[in-house]
This record gives structure tokens, C-alpha cells and sequence, in this order.
């Protein structure tokens, strides 16, 4: 019955339980900044890439189930070496292995920002000498990365945390309600709020994009998933896509627009570093940074583990074995190296938009559009394949010139302030 379908318990390989892996999967730190896309790009033009990336990873996904079918794989990387040799095996190696150590780093800077700003709504001082000096800086990084992600990290299980990780997906629907329930109790009967910016275009609008691409990588999570999945026929493939591609988008809308029409033009970097606009819901509030917390301290050994893995096989023979020690080895200096550089520099956003930019658009766009023509273009009629490298194309464009951009802005970091002052478009 519809009943028992919708609400009974979830089994193993069940749709729902695909779903619900699929979304958990899907939304990473990358959120958290969707609210500042919308701050620089305006509410409709941000609309407008959200959906772009959302329809791009949706027709990706597509195109590697269905070049999985072909291979009779589901791995990427073997998906890769049947497309196209080793040479494109190690493309996909080479943009995970940069992806991953990205997302680490990543996830330290939020890590770090959370501890500061939770110090913050708590009642201590913005201006307090301490939370603002260079040993607190280092501090705040270096602890959890040597008391809290190493031990973690170093587990030889990590099955329980994808648990762990369904719950914080939870936590962050009850983000987006808090976000929601603060603008219309709060900023409804509140006139001094700065005009809402509609569509603003100048050079941001390019790393907006690589953060948009960032936030939708979903592809190398989800073969795992489709693996898993019980009788999957097409129409159940199809659907897993479609309802799960459809809630990670409404969750992205919902969280970005309320986060940006809570706060405006004071709309910070990470939507977590804002604090609560009206002291009932401070509690509330704390609580959703709770659960951002929990969904970062679970996704840094979910990272870490591929991360070794795809090293090992990337740097070892298929015979050799890699030894414990070693990957500890190897743990202690990617946590170490991720440590120093996001005490160096701490610029989530133009982190963000390189990732997104440069390996996100490889592993979401180039390589399953690659693989899908190598492999099903005897099933495929030409149309389709001629409109998938058209729009791999325009996504490739966008993200290398967001690579570029963030290249300029860490070289010269006037580089974007002077285009927030000279706006190309602007309509309030």
C-alpha cells in the first residue's frame, strides 16, 4: 500500500532508503554558502544557477548509470579505464585526490569559523582580544584536527558514522526551518532592511558558479548507492534521481534564499557564522549550528577514507597490499598539510569556487560525458549526444573562468571589490 511504502521501515536496497543515502551524500559544506551566492548575484539570478547545476548533475547522472550499464561496472574508476585506458583512470584519480584533500581543508575552515562565531553567540565579544589573536587562529584548527578528525579518521571502521551522517541531514532541514521561521517572525515587521537585490552581474557571478558546481558534485557518491540499490531496473534509477535530485534542490533553495533575506547585505560567507536576529530564537539557532557541526566532524573521515584509498591505488602496484602504518602515515600528513594551510589561508570562498570550478566540473560534467559518448554512443541518437557536449561545454567554460577569477582575486584582492562597486546589471 501507499501507506506502508511511504512510512514503513526502511530495508536494505529499499527506494527510500536510496534516497535518503542519495541526499545525505549530496549536501556537504557547500551549503553553507549558498546564501552568499544569492547576496552576490541577486535573488534571480541565483535562482537561475542553482537550477542550472541542479539540471547539469542531473543529466550527468544519467549519463554514468547509463555508462555503467554499458561497462557492467559500477565504479567509477573502472567506468573510466573502460572509456578510456588508464590515461582517463588516472584523470579521475587525479581530480578525486584533489577534490577530497579540498573538502578536508574545507571542512577545517568551517570547523574553525563554528568554534569562533558559537564563542560569539554564546555572549563573548566580537571585538575580545582573545577569539581575534593569531594563537586563537591556530588554536582553533589545530585542536580538532589533532583531538577530533585524527582518531576519528584512523578508525578502521567507519560504517557507523554514515548513521551519524543521516542524522545531521536531519539537522539541516531543521536549519532551513529555523532560517524560515526567523525571517517572518523577525524581518517582516522589520523596516529598516536594506533593498532585496533582484540580479547583480560582475565578476562574483563566475566564482558563484564554482560554488554552485561544488555543492552539486554528487557523482562519485552516488554509484556506490545505485550498487546498493535493490532490482534496479531503469524506472527505479530513474526515480531515485529525480525525487532525490529534487529535495537536495529544494533544500539548497530553501536554506540559500531564507539566508540571504534574513540577513541582506550583512549575509556572511558561511551562513552558520551569522547569529540569531532576535534572541528567542538564539537557542534555536545554536542548536542548527550544532547539527552543521555534527554534519562536518562525520563528512571528515568520509572524506579521508577515499582519499587514502584512491592515494594507495593511485601510487601502488594492484598487487601490493598498503600496510597500516602506512596510512596512518598518510593521515597524519594530509591532516597535517590541510591544518597549516587553512591557518595560512582561511578564504573558504575562493576555495570553494577553485574546487568547484576546476575538479568538481571534471568529475560532475567532463567525465561522465566522456564516458557516456565512448560508451553508448551506438545506443544514443545524435541529438543527444551533440546537446550533452554542448552543455558540458558552457559548464567547462563557466567553471574555468571561476577558476580563473578566484586566481586574480587571491593575487589582487581588490580585484572583486571594485566590481561590487561597478555592477554591470542591477535591478532592486
Amino acid at each position: 500500500s501507499w501507506w506502508s511504502r511511504t512510512f514503513g521501515a526502511m530495508e536494505v536496497g529499499s527506494m527510500r532508503g536510496s534516497i535518503a543515502n542519495f541526499v545525505s551524500a549530496a549536501i556537504g559544506g557547500g551549503v553553507l554558502s549558498l546564501p552568499y551566492v544569492v547576496k552576490t548575484t541577486g535573488v534571480g539570478l541565483s535562482l537561475v544557477i542553482l537550477t542550472i547545476g541542479m539540471l547539469g548533475s542531473f543529466w550527468s547522472l544519467n549519463m554514468l548509470v547509463a555508462a555503467a550499464v554499458a561497462a557492467n561496472t559500477r565504479s567509477y574508476l573502472h567506468i573510466c579505464l573502460a572509456a578510456g585506458g588508464k590515461s582517463i583512470g588516472a584523470v579521475y584519480q587525479i581530480a578525486l585526490i584533489i577534490q577530497s584533500y579540498g573538502c578536508i581543508l574545507a571542512f577545517q575552515i568551517i570547523t574553525g569559523d563554528f568554534i569562533k562565531y558559537m564563542l560569539i553567540g554564546l555572549g563573548v565579544p566580537q571585538d575580545n582580544a582573545v577569539i581575534n589573536s593569531t594563537l586563537f587562529e591556530v588554536l582553533k584548527i589545530a585542536i580538532p584536527a589533532a583531538l577530533v578528525y585524527f582518531p576519528l579518521c584512523n578508525r578502521h571502521n567507519i560504517d557507523s558514522l554514515k548513521c551519524i551522517s543521516v542524522v545531521a541531514l536531519f539537522g539541516i532541514v531543521y536549519v532551513a526551518i529555523v532560517l524560515f521561521c526567523q525571517l517572518f517572525c523577525v524581518r517582516t515587521s522589520d523596516n529598516s532592511l536594506d533593498p532585496i537585490v533582484w540580479v547583480q552581474f560582475d565578476m562574483r557571478f563566475f566564482q558563484a558558479c564554482g560554488i554552485c558546481f561544488f555543492s552539486f558534485l554528487l557523482q562519485p557518491a552516488f554509484l556506490p548507492i545505485y550498487s546498493s540499490l535493490a532490482n534496479p531496473t531503469d524506472r527505479r534509477i530513474e526515480k531515485v534521481i529525480f525525487r532525490g535530485m529534487g529535495l537536495v534542490y529544494l533544500c539548497y533553495v530553501v536554506i540559500a534564499m531564507c539566508g540571504y533575506l534574513l540577513y541582506r547585505n550583512l549575509t556572511p560567507d558561511l551562513i552558520i557564522n551569522g547569529q540569531a536576529m532576535n534572541p528567542t530564537f538564539n537557542i534555536f539557532w545554536i542548536i542548527g549550528k550544532l547539527a552543521f557541526c555534527l554534519m562536518i566532524v562525520t563528512s571528515v573521515p568520509l572524506t579521508c577514507y577515499p582519499l587514502v584509498k584512491a592515494l594507495n591505488d593511485f601510487s601502488l602496484n594492484e598487487r601490493d597490499e598498503p600496510q597500516e602504518s602506512s596510512n596512518t602515515c598518510m593521515i597524519i600528513a594530509i591532516l597535517s598539510s590541510s591544518t597549516l594551510i587553512a591557518i595560512v589561508y582561511p578564504d573558504i570562498i575562493q576555495l570553494f569556487a577553485f574546487l568547484g570550478g576546476g575538479t568538481s566540473i571534471t568529475l560532475a560534467y567532463i567525465l561522465p560525458t566522456y564516458v557516456h559518448f565512448k560508451l553508448c554512443k551506438k545506443k544514443e541518437s545524435t541529438w543527444k549526444l551533440k546537446a550533452s557536449i554542448l552543455f558540458c561545454l558552457l559548464l567547462s567554460f563557466l567553471g574555468i573562468l571561476s577558476i580563473v577569477v578566484t586566481f586574480l582575486a587571491s593575487i589582487y584582492p581588490s580585484f572583486l571589490k571594485g566590481n561590487n562597486e561597478q555592477n554591470i546589471l542591477t535591478n532592486i
